[in-house]
């Protein structure tokens, strides 16, 4: 999750951008987890703190407030059993009291929370729904640009699986410059959210994969919803903001979710392979974990290499020469 969510990126690149992302994210992880404590506790407070802490995210980056709808497979999975005689005494007010309540818990927080936001707004920008995005001091004007629709799929499948450029100097990891049609903003990367970390692509491709392994309901709605919100953030970003590194960071957490949950079903069928008295099984068993282990490894040193990447304005090249040279020297010892 903490590679493939491009935390490392923002981390490392500590600049005023980095500042709202990594807000978004700390919050977004406070509220997910509130939401899953959940199905452990049964307590209202979790949905609620869930939602509050996810909806601070309009007062840092607002497109991660959609990860409320991570909180629809916990309380689905409360109120399952209760729709048959919900839906077949529908007209009694009675029948309605327990969906009711769960929804209350879950939307009036972020009302709440969204509230002081959205006078914010209103004063500053003229409407509550406008956060000023399109009046930020960048290279173009934002209030006119659009995206040409001959870039929107180039520009998705730079953001998901962008190849990285190998060079024969240190970092051996190059910038892959990115060529368009038309012009469109484009910051230069090193390559896609699954080339950077490929054991992310894996975990998805599982999820779907090992369906009939979750044990519960809520793995595979949790894993369903993770994917549509990534893929409605990955085209929100493509045509509102362009093509840039640190703009993984706002739809690949969601993807981390889904690559979360299909790595965990994999080691699971791998474990149980093993404790078959198989030697087939016992090897595909071991195989499996040798392919996540080197897959993970692979993402960590493209992470730590990427740190040294030369040609952007924020490398560490320009901002800590020292911490770039030493690590070179070490790097290049033999």
């Amino acid at each position: 999750f903490f590679i493939t969510s491009n935390t490392v990126y923002l981390w490392f690149r500590t600049s005023f951008y980095s500042v709202p992302m990594a807000a978004s994210l700390f919050f977004t992880s406070l509220g997910l987890w509130c939401y899953l404590g959940f199905n452990r506790t049964h307590s209202l407070l979790n949905i609620v703190l869930g939602s509050f802490f996810i909806a601070l995210n309009l007062g840092c980056r607002p497109t991660f407030s959609i990860a409320v709808l991570f909180a629809l497979p916990a309380i689905y999975s409360h109120i399952e059993k209760d729709l048959p005689n919900i839906l077949r005494n529908w007209k009694q007010v009675s029948s309605w009291h327990k969906p009711f309540k769960y929804f209350a818990a879950w939307i009036l927080p972020c009302v709440i929370t969204a509230i002081p936001f959205g006078i914010y707004n209103l004063l500053r920008f003229g409407s509550p729904l406008n956060f000023g995005n399109e009046y930020q001091i960048t290279i173009t004007d934002m209030t006119t640009m659009r995206l040409p629709s001959q870039n929107i799929l180039p520009s998705i499948f730079s953001y998901i699986a962008l190849p990285l450029r190998f060079i024969p100097t240190f970092p051996w990891i190059g910038i892959q410059p990115i060529a368009f049609d038309r012009w469109q903003y484009a910051e230069p990367m090193i390559g896609g959210m699954f080339t950077l970390s490929p054991l992310a692509l894996v975990g998805i491709i599982c999820v779907f994969i090992m369906k009939k392994r979750c044990r519960t309901h809520i793995a595979w709605q949790t894993s369903v919803i993770a994917i549509i919100v990534g893929l409605v953030l990955i085209v929100f970003d493509s045509l509102k903001a362009g093509i840039g590194w640190r703009y993984i960071a706002d739809f690949a957490w969601s993807f981390a979710i889904a690559a979360a949950i299909g790595i965990s079903l994999l080691l699971e069928y791998a474990s149980t392979l093993q404790s078959e008295n198989s030697l087939h099984k016992k090897t595909i068993a071991y195989t499996i974990r040798l392919l996540v282990a080197v897959l993970l490894f692979a993402s960590i040193a493209i992470a730590v290499l990427s740190w040294f990447v030369t040609g952007r304005e924020d490398s560490t090249l320009r901002f800590n020469p020292n911490l770039w040279f030493a690590f070179r020297s070490w790097m290049t010892l033999f």
